[in-house]
């Protein structure tokens, strides 16, 4: 089953999550994405949160429609978001895509790209996306296909990492990264596929359109 969450952090025109909303089975909106999936005339098949922000009218039409959710307190010791991801891998999913997990509140945006290393599961292919970018976490080789995307950084999650690199501008070969250096920011994707070979550690991948 392939899992799409719609969070409630910016949200892009429906012409660029259209493709993802179609070839995703399950929808999760969490919060705010309730809002947005009714005033696009997308189906929900679970809200999450604590619902403090949408509307009055929003919370209405969540009753009229009889919409199947899981509301929390608003005082607990997990965000919405982080609720909605844990509830997502324990379904029978191999692919979580995860819309409005970024935005203008960088606390928000900082821990739900970490949360991607807490809930990685072998097996399942989680990832964030918004307007210009995708983030997906490895501690394991994998390949790239480039499409749209003409970067790629590679930032690791602890101490070090050690990795290899083809299919890009300035390929790397065993390159050792400590956490905090910037060497590994923009790099260009040049061939089909960016393959990345992890020796030592773990990285998240971050994959832009501009």
């Amino acid at each position: 089953m392939r899992i799409l969450i719609i969070a409630g952090g910016s949200l892009p025109p429906l012409s660029l999550l259209k493709a993802d909303y179609f070839n995703n089975k399950y929808i999760i909106a969490v919060d705010g994405g309730v809002k947005y999936c009714f005033d696009n005339k997308l189906k929900i098949d679970l809200a999450v949160g604590d619902f403090d922000s949408i509307d009055e009218a929003t919370k209405d039409l969540m009753v009229e429609k009889n919409i199947n959710k899981r509301e929390f307190p608003a005082d607990k010791d997990m965000t919405d978001f982080e609720l909605a991801l844990s509830m997502a891998v324990d379904m029978d999913a191999n692919h979580i895509t995860i819309w409005g997990a970024t935005g203008s509140r960088l606390d928000h945006t900082m821990i739900n790209v970490q949360l991607l290393k807490k809930y990685h599961r072998r097996g399942k292919q989680i990832k964030i996306v918004d307007r210009t970018n995708e983030i997906i976490y490895a501690n394991e080789s994998l390949e790239i296909d480039r499409n749209d995307k003409f970067y790629i950084s590679i930032v690791p999650t602890d101490k070090k990492a050690i990795f290899s690199l083809r299919g890009v501008k300035w390929p790397l070969t065993r390159h050792e990264i400590e956490y905090g250096s910037s060497f590994t920011i923009s790099n260009e994707i040049v061939e089909d596929k960016a393959k990345i070979d992890i020796e030592k550690g773990d990285i998240f991948i971050f994959l832009s359109r501009d």
